[in-house]
């Protein structure tokens, strides 16, 4: 059962279980305890979608578990995920960090399903960031998915 006390504070967000994605039944994701009762998100989601760091939801108690409701606001970040091709053996997960990272992206890898989910924040460039992101699945080195972006992510 998850700590709903201190720095391990997570909120779940349940998925839709008649799909083939995400793998998982549900995702959750450290946060910090508002005091008005809501949640800021401190971490970028693996599977999870339109949501991103320092966004702020509602969430319920159920059993011990906080359950994710509606987002109430938007916390300024994105969120970008990319999946390094298999059959380019060359590229990994520890490759595509590095190639972001040198764009000011923070990222971390859920090795099992070899999967990377960044942390856009306010103030990096993101067209340097699309462009990376267009090139790499062009060249078929990974696949991306703008998870969830803002007004200032290039089309």
């Amino acid at each position: 059962m998850p700590n709903l006390l201190g720095s391990d504070l997570q909120v779940y967000f349940l998925f839709d279980p008649s799909g083939e994605w995400p793998p998982v039944p549900s995702e959750g994701l450290r946060v910090e305890a508002l005091p008005d009762g809501t949640f800021r998100l401190l971490e970028a989601p693996f599977f999870v979608r339109n949501i991103a760091v320092n966004d702020v939801v509602r969430a319920e108690k159920d059993e011990g578990v906080l359950w994710a409701g509606e987002r109430v606001s938007w916390g300024g970040h994105q969120t970008v995920r990319v999946t390094p091709r298999k059959e380019q053996h060359l590229t990994t997960c520890g490759h595509v960090l590095e190639q972001f990272r040198a764009l000011g992206l923070v990222g971390e890898e859920l090795e099992e399903y070899e999967l990377v989910a960044f942390d856009v924040p306010p103030g990096v460039p993101v067209q340097p960031v699309k462009d990376l992101l267009v090139r790499g699945d062009t060249d078929q080195l990974w696949w991306y998915e703008e998870a969830c972006i803002g007004a200032s992510w290039p089309s």
